[in-house]
């Protein structure tokens, strides 16, 4: 009876998807999965990502776990894995058949890379530490490991480049031709396909993707459609969201209001980070117009510094440019373009700084402030583009854990104090502009 109960709840959700979700592919892929789950052993889910990517995680876990109850998924952000010792997370890792590692770097390294792993397990790595990726294990691979390390660095270049240019077709198109050259790394492709065009649909495509059984995780046939995603957006005054011609178009036509570009990551307008756009918009309105650029990694942050260029060169006011990323803009192969890119536009490139792994009492109480490990992809890095005169413009608010995934969500609180001095700053640099030189 609970059986046919169980069997009975789940077709009704699957059912409720189907009428629910709005993008037909991807639910259409999730039901042919589900087909053959039904009557396969649960999986066991394990995903480590950065602290910026669990919660949207967390979104699409809940979205798959309605969908399929018998599985599991469980979540742990970097700052979890920093707190774990070091027999919980062997015992978390042994217990799981599929595992992502997604953007995981400095600390967590060197402990996964020491770990023992079961031998039929599939490991998914992306966007993070590349010595990471010789835990990588597919079945449509027998499970081997250290296939990328015998690749050459041009290899490894050409298998590494970001889909994003659409002189070479969509992101779909790329990604085939991709496959097709590099069939024996197509199914990390095609993780890799989810996680860099974010969005909901995509990550629960990596899910359901991860959730296959062997025999299905080696034909592409069962592998659910990866949606096109939106690389590039634009909002005014951190309310109206606005196409790039639109900003063009409006700020041409100003006489008066000079601007402040914020470039972001694509995860900025997510709760926990928007919060800061409207404190900087809300602290320069209404003299100066407040524009967040929010780009994926990459090629997409070029074209998002590339944007900023566009739209200010039909406006005679000035501007000033803050960037939120961490790294470099533009990625290790785009960073000469966008050094370039910033070189053109002659104008001040604010750094502003998240800060994740600490509050605001335990800032205050730090005796070396921003953490030491960090040092080098949020202060060094950017700097090497000419982007400085750094501020702490948010620290971590009160996390929550998700019952569900046993996710860490870090969310972040503006530094009101801080975000007055910066925007003082820039209006005296405003202010400099208007001003005869004497």
């Amino acid at each position: 009876m609970r059986l046919f109960v169980s069997a009975f709840f789940s077709a009704f959700l699957i059912l409720f998807s189907v009428v629910s979700f709005s993008t037909d592919t991807v639910t259409n892929s999730l039901k042919s999965s589900s087909a053959s789950s039904s009557v396969a052993q649960s999986k066991k889910i394990l995903a480590l990502v950065s602290d910026r990517s669990s919660g949207s995680l967390v979104v699409a876990a809940h979205r798959y776990l309605d969908l399929y109850p018998k599985y599991q998924v469980q979540i742990r952000s970097v700052s979890q894995i920093n707190l774990m010792a070091d027999q919980e997370l062997a015992k978390l890792v042994s217990q799981s058949d599929a595992i992502l590692m997604a953007a995981i770097f400095a600390e967590p390294v060197e402990r996964l890379l020491n770990l023992q792993y079961p031998q039929n397990q599939t490991r998914v790595v992306i966007n993070g530490d590349r010595r990471l990726l010789s835990l990588n294990s597919d079945a449509s691979n027998q499970f081997q490991t250290d296939l990328f390390s015998i690749l050459s660095n041009k290899q490894k270049k050409s298998l590494f480049k970001r889909l994003t240019n659409k002189d070479e077709g969509q992101y779909v198109e790329q990604l085939l031709a991709q496959q097709k050259k590099w069939p024996q790394f197509s199914y990390w492709l095609q993780a890799r396909g989810y996680w860099q065009n974010r969005s909901d649909e995509n990550r629960l495509g990596l899910l359901s993707l991860l959730a296959l059984e062997n025999a299905q995780s080696k034909n592409a046939n069962h592998w659910p459609a990866i949606q096109p995603a939106e690389t590039l957006r634009f909002y005014l005054d951190a309310k109206q969201k606005l196409t790039q011609q639109e900003l063009a178009e409006g700020l041409s036509n100003e006489k008066k209001k000079p601007s402040v570009f914020i470039l972001d990551h694509d995860t900025g307008d997510r709760p926990g980070d928007w919060q800061l756009h409207q404190a900087l918009c809300a602290t320069l309105k209404p003299a100066i117009n407040c524009i967040s650029v929010l780009s994926a990694w990459g090629d997409a942050s070029i074209n998002a510094v590339k944007a900023v260029k566009t739209i200010t060169q039909g406006s005679k006011q000035p501007f000033v440019i803050l960037s939120l990323q961490d790294f470099v803009v533009g990625g290790g192969d785009g960073r000469k373009q966008v050094s370039d890119l910033f070189s053109e536009l002659n104008v001040p490139v604010f750094k502003g700084i998240r800060i994740t792994e600490l509050n605001s009492a335990l800032y205050d109480l730090s005796s070396q402030g921003l953490p030491a490990d960090s040092v080098h992809y949020r202060i060094a890095m950017p700097e090497l583009q000419g982007i400085g005169q750094a501020h702490v413009l948010a620290l971590a608010a009160a996390t929550d854990i998700d019952a569900l995934t046993g996710a860490q969500v870090s969310k972040t609180d503006p530094v009101l104090i801080e975000v007055s001095r910066l925007t003082s700053r820039m209006n005296k640099w405003f202010d400099l502009q208007t001003k005869a030189n004497k």
